[in-house]
Order: structure tokens, then C-alpha cells, then sequence
């Protein structure tokens, strides 16, 4: 993972180019690159920021500039599937070229189109001297992030905030949506941040930019997948495990450990098993670090369960030799939040990454560079079908749940499944819900209750809540797969990884969001996906033999958020907390936003059973703290009046 950066002046504001690209890298550097570059021409500037990864990175110099073709490029990639781009290339050689050459040699076989033949994780930017434009462009799911900043005759872009923020011409205005937005978690698009002028390129774009403004395009999208006919069950199965296996071996390419967050779930068990199996055949193997609870305790938190014994099965399965158990206890949430907020440069919507910091603290120790993950397995590639509408209705599921049901005289299933049935009649689910006595809660129930209520009916929280609501039954499989994956919470998930492992020199790598998989999988039919019943039926028997029956058969889940330890850690750090938001609530702009009692009385009387409070709620206090310690609530020029 590397960083990039770089603006386009107008004519008569030349003479900082040098200091400003300097100003861009320098800000970017927080996190104590391996080296570092700049590139300068006319109007234009281009900045880089290296982490050494790849063999092929270690010899590698960014930006660079091709005299004979007029074309200069900064980026940061990874270029999956190298072999079959160096033959459609049409190169011949024994020393493979760095992943930013190969970029810049598609681009000039095919233009703007080369993101169409390009797979990986990458953000790039290539100046075109010839016609005096620039070309950007982000990989398909969004692993690697790209800002832009377009006013005046300004425009700048940086794989981070803080690299535009350091040009002094940049118009740092807040978005006044995005406080509130942040406040009642809600995700209106994938562009927008806390700051009006800078966006984000939307992942599976690409854009021009030129002296007649910004075209962006959307180069890719999942119903563009060629179509596939399957003959069995068979088929299906060993094309889904063959391309899995080549997917995460594609993700290997290190000159560093190769790290694994290993749960006891299918998709990090996966992902783990097949890299180890792939590094085993190179005499190498795979570090494993898994989340898990602390001892005291475990037991009453709720919802958590203990995972450790499901993981040691894994581990003892594939013979690893490597495993490092991580609680985080030993680093306090309250310094965790001063911590991510000295470089983060926008309050983070989503947590995930945000708790894992004790797995990226022991795998930066290990000197691991890439860290495998198994997100995207469960919504997109290996997709758990059995709570979608179309899948009860339309295939075996139901049926056979109700078979088994009837034979076995389990009235409290039948009865399930007669309800279910009922709820999908608007009539007889409001009938039933009358006859329970129960209200499903509003929209913004456990969401709005610590927002002011004049900040919720000036920026229309509860109708903007209901606008960008998941529908949590769509019309068909593929439906759901094309909609998950540009998901504006799941993009800004990924982000927040990135940032935060960037910090710790860190690359996420993510083998279940490999395009050639995604389209795969696109194609499989619904009535296999969860065959006889079993959810991911596909994925199960496309690992049978490599995860053992225990963890690959198992379908209760254990978790609800993927850091097991963090109610034992927000606990731990109880009184801290309490402190720092008794502190806060002094400030006169967190209170125009915040009725701060709310929060306190969260940190105050929650429990880790969760008897009283629900995750949500817990949070609230974080995001109001992780808040404060990013925006200045006494520039009263950035706040609402």
C-alpha cells in the first residue's frame, strides 16, 4: 500500500508547484513511508509515498516520466493476474516489471479503457502531456481510495484528505450534512465526505480531467459478468474452488510474512487454509491473528461468544504454525481514539477497523506487510442466501423446512414458518402484529435519541433515515450481489481499513472480492446456493476437506461484530470515558449538536450483558468522542449556529 497524490494549475499559478507537491507529500507521510518522490511539469504536479510490498516495489521509483510517450504516473497498485496482462501486452520477459509500469503500458495500448483490463487494487493517476489531461481511476470494489478536489481553476486528488488539505488554496468549508449524517449513521453515497469540496471517486470509476472540466465513467459493474451455463452441482462446485484457491494464491506476492485474520467463520477460514496450502509449496507459511475476548468476563458478554476453540481447529487443520490470539485489553479505548484521531482526517462511520488495532499493533511486529481478510465472503462471493425473500419463496429452502418440520411434529418451526408466510401479506402482518401487542420501533429508534431535536428537524434526519434505509429483501440473488457491492457503509468500511492499517504499514488484501470470483459467482444458480437447506451450501462443499467438519458445517454464528473483545475493552476503559465526555459536555459546540447526557448515561450504566443498551446505542458515545478529538467545536465557522 502506498499514497498518492497531485494537482493541475492554471497558467498563472506556477511558481509553488515545487513547494505545494512538497506540502501534499509531506502531509501524506504520517505514517513513515520507505521513500518518496515528486514530479513537476508546467501545471501540473505528481507526488508518491512508497511502501515496499511487492518484490517488484523494492526497485520501484514513483512518479515517473516516460520522455518518448509524453506520459508520467503515480500510483497505488497491485495488478492481479499479471501473467495473462503481460500476454495481452504482448511482453516477453524474465524480470517482471513493477505494477506501475504495467499500467502505464495498458494505457497506451488501450487509453482510457486499459481499467477494463486491469484487475487488482489500485488508484493511479497518468498526466498525458500529448492532449494535456489527466486520467484517474479507482479499482472495482473500492480497496484503494482516491479524494479529489475540483474549484476555480484548481484541481487536486490524494489517496487521503489531508494531502489536498495542505495546498493553501483549497476551499476547507465543512459539509453541514455530514455531522448530523455521521451522528445517526447514515450513508448517503460513496462520494461525499465532512469537507464541501472534496469527494471521493466512486469505486469502478475512472475520470478525465481536461481544460473542458471532469468526465467520469463507470467502467464496471457486476450484470456485466459473462454469462455461464451449468450442467451439475459438480461443476459449480469445483469452478468455485478452483477460482478461489487461484484468488487468494494471486494475493501472495510479497517480499514480506504473509499475515491472515483467521475467525472461526468460513471465509477467514478459507482464506487462512488456502494461503498457507499455497505458501507451504514455497517452504513458507502464513501468520494467523485472530480477535478474540479476554477470560474475564466472557461469559456475561453479550453478544459475543468465544470463538478460540473453532479457530485452534483451523489452525491445528492446516498446520499452522504461526497464530498470535489478540484481546487489544492492553491498549485503552480512550488512547485508541486519541490515537486513529491524529491521522484520521473525517470522523469513521463504521468500527471494524477501527477495534482491530491490536491484531495490526502484533502483525506490524511480525513485519507483515500484507494482511488477508475474509470480508466480502458472506455478502457477495459465497452469498448466504436464506434470509432473502426470493430465496423462500422461489426455491427449496422453504419446502424442505417444512418437510422436516412435519415429519418431526416441531410445532414452534411450523408455526415459524406459517408466520412467515402470513408476514409476507401486508394485511395478516399487521393482524399479527395487533395481536402480539408489539410495535416493530421506528426508524432512528436507538439512532436519533442523543442528537438535538433541532438538529434532526433542520438537516431531516428521520426522512433521510428512511430514504437510504437497506431494503432488506430484494427481488432476486443477483439483485442483492449487484447492490452490496458499491454499498455506500460497505465502501466506507473499506476505507477505514485502509487508513488505518496504512498507519501500521499495513496492506489489506482481500481474496473474496476478486472480480473473476464476483463474476463467477454471479453466474451460479439460486437453487444451489443453499441446497437442501444448508446456507452457502456452494462455498461449504467448494472447502470440504480443507476446513475442518467442525468450523466448515457449523452454522451458528458466534459474532455480531468481528472484534470480539470490544465491550471488555469499552468497560475497561469506563471511567476514562466518563471523564472525557463530562469534559466534552462543557464545550458549547458539542452541545448544539449533541444533547450529552445521552451519551454519558450510555457509558455510565451499560453493561457487557447488554441488558440495558444495544450496540448502536454503546457506539453513539464513541462516535461522539472520536468526533470531538477531530473537529473543532470551538471554531464556531464549521458548526451550525
Amino acid at each position: 500500500m502506498s499514497a498518492i497524490c497531485g494537482f493541475w494549475k492554471s497558467s498563472n499559478q506556477q511558481d509553488s508547484l515545487s513547494q505545494d507537491i512538497e506540502a501534499m507529500v509531506t502531509r501524506l507521510n504520517h505514517w513513515q513511508a520507505d521513500a518518496s518522490g515528486s514530479w513537476t511539469d508546467k501545471d501540473v504536479s505528481l507526488g508518491h509515498l512508497m511502501l515496499y510490498n511487492t518484490p517488484e516495489s523494492l526497485k520501484e521509483k514513483q512518479p515517473f516520466f516516460e520522455e518518448d510517450s509524453g506520459l508520467a504516473i503515480t500510483t497505488d497498485a497491485r495488478i492481479d493476474y499479471r501473467d495473462q496482462l503481460l500476454e495481452k501486452l504482448e511482453i516477453r520477459t524474465t524480470e517482471y516489471p513493477p505494477d506501475s509500469t504495467l499500467i502505464l503500458k495498458a494505457y497506451k495500448k488501450w487509453g482510457t479503457d486499459c481499467v477494463k483490463h486491469l484487475y487488482g487494487a489500485f488508484a493511479f493517476a497518468i498526466y498525458d502531456k500529448n492532449i494535456n489531461q489527466i486520467f484517474c481511476a479507482r479499482d472495482h470494489v473500492g480497496v484503494k481510495s482516491l479524494f479529489y478536489y475540483h474549484k476555480d481553476d484548481l484541481f487536486a486528488f490524494a489517496s487521503e484528505i489531508k494531502g489536498i488539505l495542505a495546498l493553501k488554496q483549497v476551499d476547507k468549508s465543512f459539509d453541514p450534512q455530514y455531522i448530523p449524517d455521521y451522528l445517526a449513521k447514515i450513508f448517503p453515497d460513496a462520494t461525499g465526505t465532512l469537507y464541501k469540496h472534496i469527494l471521493r471517486l466512486e469505486p469502478a470509476h475512472s475520470m478525465v480531467i481536461s481544460s473542458n472540466g471532469i468526465n467520469k465513467t463507470q467502467y464496471w459493474s457486476l450484470d456485466s459478468a459473462p454469462e455461464r451455463k451449468w450442467e451439475s452441482k459438480e461443476e459449480v462446485i469445483a469452478a468455485f474452488r478452483e477460482q478461489l484457491s487461484l484468488a487468494v494464491k494471486e494475493r501472495l506476492r510479497s517480499a514480506y510474512p504473509i499475515g491472515s485474520e483467521l475467525s472461526a467463520g468460513l471465509d477467514s477460514s478459507c482464506v487462512t487454509t488456502l494461503a498457507q496450502k499455497h505458501l507451504k509449496e514455497s517452504e513458507l507459511e502464513v501468520n494467523a491473528y485472530s480477535n478474540v475476548m479476554g477470560a474475564k468476563d466472557k461469559e456475561t458478554t453479550i453478544p459475543f461468544g468465544d470463538e478460540t476453540e473453532g479457530i485452534q481447529e483451523v489452525v491445528k487443520h492446516a498446520g499452522i504454525s504461526h497464530t498470535s490470539m489478540v484481546t487489544g485489553l492492553d491498549f485503552p479505548v480512550d488512547q485508541l481514539i486519541k490515537y486513529n484521531a491524529s491521522f484520521l482526517d473525517q470522523p469513521p462511520k463504521t468500527f471494524g477497523a477501527f477495534y482491530s488495532d491490536g491484531i495490526y499493533r502484533v502483525a506490524s511486529g511480525d513485519n507483515v506487510r500484507t494482511l488477508l481478510t475474509g470480508t466480502g465472503g458472506d455478502e457477495i462471493a459465497s452469498i448466504d442466501v436464506t434470509g432473502l425473500k426470493s430465496h423462500y419463496l422461489k426455491d427449496q429452502s422453504l419446502i424442505h423446512k417444512g418437510r422436516r418440520a412435519i415429519r418431526s411434529s416441531n410445532k414452534p418451526a411450523i408455526l415459524a414458518i406459517i408466520g412467515f408466510l402470513l408476514s409476507e401479506n401486508k394485511l395478516s402482518a399487521n393482524l399479527i402484529s395487533k395481536f402480539k401487542g408489539k410495535k416493530r420501533a421506528p426508524l432512528g429508534t436507538y439512532r436519533l435519541p442523543g442528537i438535538q431535536p433541532n438538529i434532526i428537524r433542520q438537516f431531516r434526519l428521520k426522512e433521510r433515515i428512511k430514504q437510504t434505509k437497506e431494503a432488506p429483501y430484494p427481488k432476486s440473488i443477483q439483485q442483492f450481489q449487484r447492490e452490496v457491492i458499491h454499498r455506500p457503509k460497505y465502501c466506507e468500511g473499506m476505507l477505514i481499513e485502509e487508513l488505518i492499517t496504512r498507519k501500521h504499514k499495513l496492506e489489506y488484501r482481500y481474496p473474496l472480492l476478486d472480480v473473476p470470483l464476483l463474476e463467477l459467482a454471479y453466474t451460479f444458480p439460486e437453487k444451489w446456493l443453499a441446497h437442501d437447506g444448508i446456507p452457502r451450501f456452494l462455498f461449504r462443499k467448494a472447502m470440504e476437506d480443507l476446513i475442518p467438519d467442525k468450523v466448515l458445517w457449523n452454522r451458528k454464528k458466534l459474532r455480531v461484530f468481528n472484534v470480539a473483545s470490544v465491550f471488555q475493552r469499552i468497560t475497561a476503559s469506563r471511567e476514562t470515558l466518563i471523564s472525557d465526555l463530562l469534559r466534552l459536555s462543557k464545550k458549547e459546540g458539542i452541545n448544539k449538536y449533541v444533547s450529552m447526557s445521552y451519551p454519558i448515561e450510555i457509558t455510565q450504566k451499560f453493561d457487557p450483558a447488554m441488558n440495558r443498551y444495544n450496540l448502536v446505542q454503546v457506539n453513539f458515545a464513541i462516535q461522539v468522542l472520536i468526533l470531538s478529538k477531530i473537529v473543532d467545536f470551538d471554531d464556531d465557522s464549521q458548526i451550525v449556529s
